[in-house]
């Protein structure tokens, strides 16, 4: 029995589905109408009876019979939802008087159309709302389409939008609200239709051009005037020309106002009904006096009635003959040693035209260290009909390219030239701060803006190791680069190699150096340790070298940063020799990667550092006979000389119980010059001077020359390898006047 009562209700289940399928759908899923509103007009609140716009509901070409069945019933609902507007009571929505609110669409062709008038048909209908019956009948018609009217009478309606409300339940017609009309209030809008600038003690001078509107249809009445004021110190002048479409005016003689102002009366004489909105065009002639205050130009508009709406626009300035510059923004940053750089853009601005001297010319001077690059900046012309010509483009009027040079047309109308994308290349040792342009020449340009501020690419870390005079290998402080923005330190940069009046020229891919420049008389011992300790830039694997006579240490740039970096210089070891001076010893920082900017020869050797580190102090050295003090240690490479740690490049080391150092330690050890140190490769001697002495040593020799007086050591200087002089250090320091102490603890040798 459950299983007959399951299959049952099964087959019932499935014939409900079939019969579903089989009721004919009011329109297919996601279809919809096209609603256009053919026009808004507007009213005033009382304009009594009139036809608003009119709404189509139809399909497009690619939605046929996509809405609209043939024989299938739409009930469309229509509600005024504006107060103050309704249909008209004898002839509200009713049977008989379809056709007065809902037709065919006249733009779809009879036959093509699948409704004709006969099939809509008035179900409810009363002054504000109906409801109308379409029911498609054209078997041929292959798309459909109504329009509906809107007859109204509007009567104490507020002003805003005129909205209806169109609602087709369980159909594609797409519903909604509508905006068909608008009500607005009586009166005028004044509109400023373009402004100008005029001069102080100006006569007969054009000054802008506006126009009074009506609101609406018959806002003004015969008889109604309209009163414009101009502001003190200025007067109407008699070749002002008022235009009036839609109506007619009289204008009056200018005359003053009961408050002092000059004022010009137009008074309306006729205004015929209906038509169009009346439109008065005035295009004011002014003569400004010589105490008028410099400003904008607002007119007072009022009325002899309330159909004028009272008003204050603003027609143009007043300003003083002249020429102002200033900056389109804040500066912009640029980067010392870049190229192709954009600086801010400015204005150059006439107060009234002819302020810059047509023919004449205009300069724009930067400071020694930026210079123009070769696209010239955009001029545009905001307003007035004045121009500025460059004089050549991409060319600057001086060989430095400091200097832009135009030349003016005079401007009938005051003009403003707005300059933009102004690009430079910077010197690679220009001063951190503003950049300052000029403006001046012939066409009476002047002034000085800030256009931008320059930053260094890098800064430097340093410290004030103590260093002497004449000594070799000198340990100095390690060095911190810091970049000061991203990407400061170019890969594979771009590079002046040539700068004229005529242009600028570069050449691209060149290789990416940071330079480390040490000062005349000072040499890099040995290659330091580099190394990145933030951000990504990246060095090339083995890409230092010592050049220049091991004067500069240059670090290979593979790429640059995308993030600020900072790179670390360790392990810097110098040979000073006795011409550098006392005081702070500066590196320098300079290189391709830093300064594109620097050209001196085809090779594009850049020698113009762009920051100066300290990384010691230089002390004065002791006289040539006084003894240094030198502590050396049995078997390691380094010794402290005055208190300076120094490193050789070969340990000391004991030999038939005497302590032999490499040559040039011993003479250092002793206080003898670099120049009084003299090697004779044909007879393998050395000779050692120090103020009277003279002292002679072979290799292999126990025999030592003082003066030329013959002594005899009980043991020979010898080569080891590297091919180093190794002197026996008792020997030798006395010989030169000074005292050697060993001390058998610590192992170690002083000598003073």
């Amino acid at each position: 029995m459950r299983k007959r009562s399951r299959k049952l209700i099964s087959v019932l289940l499935t014939l409900s589905f079939l019969v579903a399928m089989l009721v004919p759908m009011v329109g297919p899923a996601g279809a919809a109408t096209t609603n256009l509103v053919t026009s808004t007009p507007t009213y005033t609140p009382n304009a009594g009876a009139q036809n608003l716009g009119q709404l189509w509901l139809y399909e497009n070409s690619d939605q046929a019979r996509s809405v609209f069945l043939n024989g299938q019933p739409y009930d469309i609902t229509v509600t005024i939802l504006t107060n103050g507007v309704e249909f008209p009571t004898g002839t509200a929505p009713a049977v008989g008087r379809e056709n007065l609110y809902m037709n065919p669409l006249s733009t779809i062709a009879p036959g093509i159309n699948g409704i004709i008038q006969a099939d809509i048909a008035c179900l409810s209908g009363t002054t504000k709302t109906y409801t109308f019956r379409v029911t498609p009948s054209v078997a041929t018609g292959t798309r459909s389409g109504v329009q509906l009217l809107f007859p109204v009478n509007i009567s104490g309606a507020t002003s805003g939008p005129i909205e209806v409300e169109v609602s087709a339940p369980d159909s594609g017609i797409t519903g909604g609200k509508f905006v068909v009309g608008n009500i607005a209030g009586t009166g005028t809008n004044a509109v400023v239709l373009d402004t100008a600038t005029i001069q102080v003690g100006a006569t007969n001078a054009a000054c802008g051009l506006f126009r009074i509107e009506e609101a609406v249809v018959d806002s003004l009445a015969v008889g109604d005037q309209i009163r414009i004021d101009l502001p003190a110190d200025m007067t109407w002048n008699a070749a002002t020309t008022v235009t009036a479409v839609g109506l007619t005016v009289a204008v009056g003689a200018p005359a003053t106002s009961a408050s002092g102002y000059s004022r010009l009366p137009i008074t309306v004489t006729a205004n015929p009904a209906g038509g169009s909105r009346g439109l008065i065009t005035i295009t004011p002639r002014i003569d400004v006096g010589d105490d008028c205050v410099k400003g904008d130009v607002t007119l007072s508009i009022s009325g002899s009635s309330s159909n004028v709406t009272s008003a204050n626009v603003v027609v143009g300035s007043v300003a003083e003959f002249g020429v102002s510059v200033s900056a389109l923004g804040d500066p912009k940053t640029i980067v010392a040693g870049s190229i192709d750089a954009e600086i801010q853009g400015f204005y150059i601005e006439e107060g009234v035209a002819g302020s810059i001297l047509g023919g004449r010319t205009v300069l724009i001077e930067l400071p020694s260290y930026v210079r123009w690059w070769n696209s010239d900046p955009t001029i545009t012309t905001e307003k007035g009909n004045g121009t500025l010509t460059v004089s050549a483009a991409g060319a600057t009027s001086d060989e430095q390219r400091h200097i832009k040079k135009y030349t003016a047309g005079a401007s009938t109308v005051a003009s403003k030239f707005k300059f933009e994308r102004c690009r430079v290349y910077i010197d690679a040792d220009a001063p951190e701060g503003d950049v300052k342009a000029t403006f001046s020449g012939t066409g009476g340009v002047t002034g000085e803006i800030v256009l931008a501020k320059v930053v260094k690419p890098v800064t430097a870390t340093g410290g004030n190791n103590k260093v002497i005079i004449g000594s070799a290998n000198q340990s100095v402080s390690d060095i911190v680069i810091t970049e000061g923005l991203k990407g400061a330190s170019a890969g594979n940069p771009t590079v002046v190699t040539n700068a004229t009046r005529a242009a600028v020229t570069t050449a691209a891919n060149n290789n990416g150096w940071i330079v480390l420049d040490a000062p005349s008389g000072v040499a890099f011992a040995e290659k330091p340790t580099v190394e990145v300790t933030e951000g990504n830039i990246r060095l090339e694997k083995e890409g230092t070298q010592l050049q220049n006579n091991d004067n500069q240490f240059a670090i290979r740039v593979s790429s640059s940063s995308t993030t600020p970096s900072k790179i670390k210089v360790s392990n810097i070891k110098l040979t000073l020799d006795r011409t550098v001076p006392e005081g702070d010893l500066k590196l320098g920082i300079m290189g391709t990667a830093l300064d594109r900017v620097t050209y001196r020869n085809a090779v594009n050797t850049n020698d113009t550092a762009v920051e100066k580190v300290t990384v010691a102090t230089v002390a004065t050295p002791a006289p040539a006979d006084e003894k240094a003090t030198a502590v050396f240690t049995i078997g390691q490479s380094k010794f402290t000389l005055n208190g300076t740690e120094m490193t050789m490049d070969v340990a000391p080391y004991i030999k038939n119980d005497r302590t032999y150092l490499p040559i040039r330690f011993v003479a250092q050890a002793a206080g003898v010059a670099d120049s009084n140190i003299m090697w004779n490769e044909a007879d393998q001697s050395v000779v050692l001077i120090k103020g009277d002495r003279v002292v002679k040593l072979t290799i292999g020799s126990t025999t030592m020359l003082i003066n030329g007086v013959s002594f005899t050591m009980d043991v020979a200087p010898e080569i080891v390898d590297p091919g180093r002089t190794m002197l026996p250090v008792r020997w030798v320091a006395q010989a030169l006047g000074c005292n050697v102490d060993w001390d058998e603890a610590t192992q170690t040798v002083t000598v003073k």
